[in-house]
């Protein structure tokens, strides 16, 4: 009989806890995290990846308590890729989760207005400085209009490009 009061017992305490919404306090972002929350959204529009342009979807949310935004690229396509902005103390730092297989770690470089540029640092995420990986990524958000930048490295060196003009659409 003890032991089935001190199980029933448990179980209210269970589901009292279990009930409570637990609050925290909220997180100071920097500043240019906090303009970046403006990318919330889906995004449609042109992107050269294979120097041809080509329909793409990007898709922004915002998680962890709004201290991370999840980029997906091609959502919900065999080649979506999923890029991770952060807030990381007086920074902003990106991690790409590519289809290469690789996940290059990139820190904001620069940021003036909405432009916001990311570039690697080491590396953080490649096997080898030639391993072909993306090196850098450049954000420009103006009203409902987003251009992206990415650099992509090669043997140690600059690669090329890839523009992506993308409008907001929800």
């Amino acid at each position: 009989m003890k032991a089935l009061i001190g199980l029933l017992v448990f179980c209210i305490s269970l589901g009292a806890f279990a009930g409570e919404e637990h609050q925290h306090t909220p997180v100071k972002v920097t500043p240019e995290f906090e303009n970046m929350k403006g990318l919330v959204g889906t995004w449609e529009g042109k992107a050269n990846m294979t120097g041809k342009d080509e329909p793409v979807t990007v898709t922004y949310e915002l998680t962890s308590g709004g201290t991370a935004l999840v980029e997906k690229l091609n959502p919900g396509t065999p080649m979506e890729m999923v890029t991770i902005y952060a807030n990381s103390g007086k920074t902003v730092n990106a991690t790409h989760y590519c289809a290469m297989g690789n996940q290059p770690q990139m820190t904001l470089k620069q940021s003036k207005g909405n432009t916001f540029t990311f570039e690697m640092d080491g590396t953080k995420g490649i096997a080898n400085k030639k391993e072909m990986h993306m090196h850098a990524v450049t954000l420009s958000l103006e009203g409902n209009k987003l251009k992206q930048e990415w650099t992509d490295y090669k043997d140690g060196k600059k690669g090329g490009t890839h523009n992506f003009d993308l409008t907001k659409k929800m």
